[in-house]
């Protein structure tokens, strides 16, 4: 049977459970990893550690499983750890936790059909990325707290109307195209900085000489 991950659990005899799957749930996977306090599966190729190592059913409490072997969707360690962890980051919303439809639709009055529309595929992108930003300011940086309103997403919307602007209106730019747009846009933003900056030292020379 394989040795359960977490550090010091000398358990031999419960059931074993696989990591999540790193490429369809990579939070949840990162959060086991976490919770084991085994810092050496840091180095390990989260592929190796999904198809080869486990955690002992010892680990999650009875609202974690579905049977006695088997456990729910989306949970994650909370008994018998070696850290003081907590699967949840005190600053999210437990309403965002779940996991979001990949295109979040509302039903239509005429039809009756479901339908999306950008807003909301929008406002679930802008979701699914704070539950990324606080999960990494959290287990990464050991930030307890942030506010989300705080962050001003101005310049980037600036950035990307230039790069639209720079490509005739191009929404959909391919990956080559777009390193090109984003190059001729840093060397031009240089230029403007540096001209700028030699016109003020200019200035004050002229200043200085009179």
């Amino acid at each position: 049977m394989p040795k359960c991950q977490v550090i010091n659990c000398d358990d031999k005899n419960s059931t074993r459970h696989r990591f999540p799957n790193p490429k369809k749930n990579p939070r949840q996977f990162e959060i086991w990893i976490k919770a084991t306090g085994n810092t050496k599966l840091e180095k390990i190729d989260s592929d190796k550690i999904y198809k080869n190592l486990r955690i002992c059913h010892r680990h999650f409490g009875a609202e974690n499983r579905s049977t006695n072997m088997y456990l729910k969707p989306n949970v994650y360690p909370t008994l018998f750890l070696p850290i003081n962890f907590s699967p949840t980051i005190e600053f999210e919303n437990p309403i965002i936790q779940e996991n979001l439809p990949p295109k979040p639709a509302i039903p239509c009055e005429a039809t009756g059909k479901m339908i999306t529309v950008p807003s909301l595929n929008n406002w679930a992108i802008s979701l699914e990325a704070f539950k990324f930003l606080t999960f990494n300011l959290k287990h990464r940086f050991n930030i307890k707290f942030f506010m989300p309103r705080r962050l001003n997403q101005d310049p980037l919307e600036n950035f990307f109307g230039q790069m639209r602007q720079h490509g005739g209106r191009n929404i959909n730019p391919n990956v080559p195209v777009f390193i090109n747009h984003f190059k001729t846009l840093l060397v031009n933003n240089l230029v403007i900085h540096i001209l700028l900056l030699l016109l003020k030292l200019f200035l004050i020379l002229l200043l200085y000489i009179s």
